[in-house]
């Protein structure tokens, strides 16, 4: 198996002014699949067990574009950008509702995505981020169909949310409130292929669960700086997204509340 490739990766940026800029940028990566699944089903009696007989070991390869522009005034800023991503040979999982086990397949993949982020300074005291980002993903349900199947959660991240205000009563005090909500999801279509008329469906359901944090920091200038920081401040119970498809090994629930406590001293 060949894992050499040349990968072109440039951009460019232009400044409208000193407050609006526009950029737009090509790249491309490289990957490797989820090898574990093509290597378990190895069978006893498979005519090659080299890697170069199996098909889903080689290379993920993708090309992305992206486009944008940023906007930075005096008190705050606003940005936004759109991507796509494409590959010949992608990678997608699913889970087979027999085994509940996890299935690799390598096909064609188009990933497109959009991301707006702003941020505002009302004062000396207080300051508010906003982020919000949009995946969608077509692949194939057969070779040759057409990129007319919805990719699921297993391969794309839900629509999500991250918002935080930080308050700074003293040049030596701050708190940061933040919260990350990640939306659900209902995903219900059929797929009927026109030349044999088998049916093919795709159905997947996640709910969506938000998420709070709460950092303090307090400098205390000869002696160093503490801070203190609670994720998952109401010790919220969920189960994580793209652990809520069925799958008897793919059941994990999120962690709880954590604090942490630290002091770091600079000489």
């Amino acid at each position: 198996m060949d894992y050499k490739a040349n990968m072109p990766n440039f951009g460019a940026i232009w400044r409208i002014s000193d407050e609006w800029s526009v950029f737009a940028s090509y790249s491309e990566g490289f990957g490797i699949a989820n090898v574990g699944i093509p290597l378990r089903n190895i069978q006893a009696n498979s005519p090659c067990k080299a890697v170069s007989c199996i098909a889903d070991l080689q290379p993920l390869i993708t090309e992305n574009k992206e486009i944008g522009f940023n906007w930075r005034g005096a008190k705050g800023q606003v940005g936004a950008s759109a991507y796509r991503s494409t590959s010949d040979f992608g990678s997608t999982l699913t889970i087979d509702k027999v085994t509940e086990d996890f299935i690799l397949t390598r096909a064609p993949v188009e990933i497109e995505g959009i991301e707006l982020n702003s941020a505002w300074t009302f004062n000396d005291q207080w300051k508010a981020t906003f982020l919000y980002s949009r995946i969608r993903g077509q692949t194939q349900y057969y070779a040759g169909s057409g990129l007319v199947k919805e990719m699921g959660i297993l391969d794309i991240s839900p629509d999500k949310v991250n918002a935080s205000l930080t308050w700074t009563p003293a040049d030596n005090l701050n708190a940061t409130l933040g919260v990350s909500k990640t939306f659900s999801r209902d995903l219900r279509e059929t797929f009927t292929n026109p030349t044999n008329g088998d049916v093919y469906e795709n159905e997947e359901s996640t709910y969506g669960y938000a998420l709070w944090d709460l950092s303090v920091n307090y400098d205390t200038g000869r002696y160093g700086q503490l801070s203190v920081g609670i994720e998952n401040l109401f010790d919220k119970q969920y189960v994580l997204t793209w652990s809520q498809l069925p799958g008897w090994q793919n059941y994990f629930s999120g962690r709880g509340r954590m604090v942490s406590l630290s002091h770091t001293i600079k000489f």
